[in-house]
């Protein structure tokens, strides 16, 4: 009997047994750890460098998948959830790898749709000992990575293959949509976004067109929280208008008839124009015509020509001084050769070599029938420190850009007493000054100077300032012509009868008895004024 029923019973224990052994050989999973592992248990590398901080916390589903949360390991995400793919070997370890796309902004929500291209994609692979051993290499890319505004020291900036200084871009977010920001880059359009720039390992390029008109490439790296990035741009015809090209000083001052009668030209290399309203009063004449003739010639001598760029660049060819032909080139010497130019009605420059402007120190644009000359004073800055070995300034271009942007911060009352300050230490009256012309000046840094432009036809091209964009600006110059003229009492007073006579003559030539006679000239028998540069091709 006993017998009858040892053999099933034999077997039945066998089985279990086996299926006993079975399960523990499946179940190996359930054993890894899955407590949060930190310290010297947790070996981690990000994007190639060791960490000393952050940790890892796997939550197992099954014998070859889990989730790998990453935490405080990510910048910008305290928390990183990453499906993993387990699988044993053959020492009892477990690897594991997996993916995870980021759709939120930093320390932000999701909002992640199916057709959304991530803002962070995070990889890992490593891996995991049942005693709770890790050992895991993370990667991550994507926009969210490199979110910020470079500027100064973070911003490498190069325009039309040349560096372009005092800019910034931004890189930002709208909509779950990555967005470069160009801030006053692009000649005429102060602010050029461009959105879907998606970096791969930081690289980036991009080719866009803006609303007006204007075509933009770019190539770029984010790279140890600096941006380096190169643009060339070609700016539509619209804001060529028709200017672009080489454009030499013009060589014609005026001409002469049978009777010596002298007619200037309105594309003379300076030309004034100074009409009255009473030709036989007080008035601009004298000065208009003495203006555009020995301006001219004195013009000639520091400026050949400007060379206008389809990228927006405005470059001139220069000499830093004027050549009189005389050993000695003080004021004196100047003066008598520009004497001698008085009758002369063709520029006739000494032969020099000249120089050409760096690109980037200026740039232009037209608009509606202006065209517009945007400075780039950082720049300026720099070339004039290295132009002239000067150091401190140099040094001080940060804070001189600091005090420009500190005025434009005060309230219109902060401003006028500024103003009231300065003027008392200088001893002039600068209340006359309306606070929104000086913000206006500001916003020229920004937008351009605005200046009106004409084309003859023939190759002439003028750009000039007329008496409504002057205006403006007139009572501060009239407010100093007391002192001026006090000035030049006192040099007639302290002069020999020879300079005296000389300078009499000087004002006699002005058409004025007087400096302050101008207030009254300006105010009161101005018809039309106008002041400008003219070139021929």
């Amino acid at each position: 009997m006993k017998k009858k029923y040892f053999y099933p019973l034999a077997l039945a224990c066998a089985l279990c047994l086996f299926t006993a052994c079975s399960d523990d050989d499946e179940n190996t999973w359930e054993q890894l750890p899955q407590t949060e592992i930190s310290g010297e248990n947790a070996t981690l590398t990000f994007n190639g460098n060791t960490l000393s901080e952050g940790s890892l916390q796997l939550t197992v589903s099954n014998a070859t998948s889990g989730v790998l949360t990453l935490k405080n390991v990510v910048p910008g995400y305290p928390s990183v959830p990453v499906n993993v793919t387990l699988e044993e070997q053959s020492n009892g370890t477990f690897s594991f790898s997996g993916q995870a796309d980021m759709n939120a902004l930093p320390e932000a929500p999701s909002t992640k749709s199916e057709d959304t291209v991530a803002l962070l994609k995070v990889t890992v692979n490593g891996t995991i000992t049942l005693d709770g051993t890790v050992k895991a290499n993370i990667a991550a890319d994507g926009p969210a990575f490199y979110l910020g505004v470079y500027s100064g020291s973070t911003l490498n900036l190069s325009y039309s293959d040349t560096p372009l200084l005092g800019k910034t871009v931004a890189y930002s977010v709208e909509q779950n949509v990555p967005v470069l920001t160009l801030g006053g880059i692009v000649p005429g359009e102060p602010v050029v976004n461009i959105p879907a720039v998606y970096p791969q390992q930081g690289s980036f390029s991009f080719e866009t067109t803006t609303a007006a008109g204007t075509a933009v490439k770019g190539e770029g790296k984010f790279e140890n929280s600096s941006l380096t990035l190169s643009l060339n741009v070609t700016l539509s015809q619209a804001a060529q208008g028709g200017l672009t090209g080489e454009w030499p000083l013009s060589s014609t001052i005026g001409e002469t008839d049978d009777w010596f009668e002298v007619s200037y030209s309105d594309y003379a290399p300076v030309r004034i124009i100074w009409t009255a309203i009473d030709a036989n009063a007080t008035n601009g004449g004298n000065i208009s015509n003495l203006g555009t003739a020995l301006g001219s010639h004195l013009m000639a001598e520091v400026l050949n020509g400007i060379t206008l760029t389809e990228d927006g660049n405005l470059t001139a060819r220069y000499y830093p001084s004027i050549v009189t032909g005389s050993d000695s080139e003080d004021g004196d010497a100047i003066v008598q050769w520009l004497m001698g130019k008085i009758n002369s009605y063709q520029t006739a420059p000494a032969d020099r070599e000249w120089l050409t402007s760096p690109k980037n120190l200026m740039q232009w644009y037209t608009k509606d029938g202006m065209i517009y000359l945007v400075p780039n004073l950082v720049q300026i800055l720099q070339q004039a420190a290295a132009d002239n070995g000067d150091a401190s300034l140099a040094e001080n271009i940060d804070a001189i850009m600091g005090i420009l942007q500190a005025l434009n911060d005060l309230s219109d009352e902060e401003l006028q007493g500024l103003l009231a300050g300065f003027g008392q230490q200088a001893g002039i009256d600068l209340s006359i000054i309306d606070v929104q012309l000086i913000r206006q000046v500001a916003s020229w840094m920004t937008t351009g100077v605005p200046l009106k432009y004409t084309l003859d036809g023939n190759g002439g091209l003028r750009l000039y300032a007329d008496k409504d964009m002057v205006s403006p600006f007139m009572p501060l110059l009239l407010s100093f012509l007391p002192q001026l003229q006090a000035k030049f009492d006192e040099m007639i007073a302290a002069a020999d009868e020879q300079t005296a006579m000389m300078l009499k003559m000087a004002m006699m030539l002005l058409g004025l008895e007087k400096f302050t006679d101008l207030d009254t000239v300006w105010n009161e028998n101005t018809a039309d004024f106008a002041v400008g540069l003219g070139f021929q091709k």
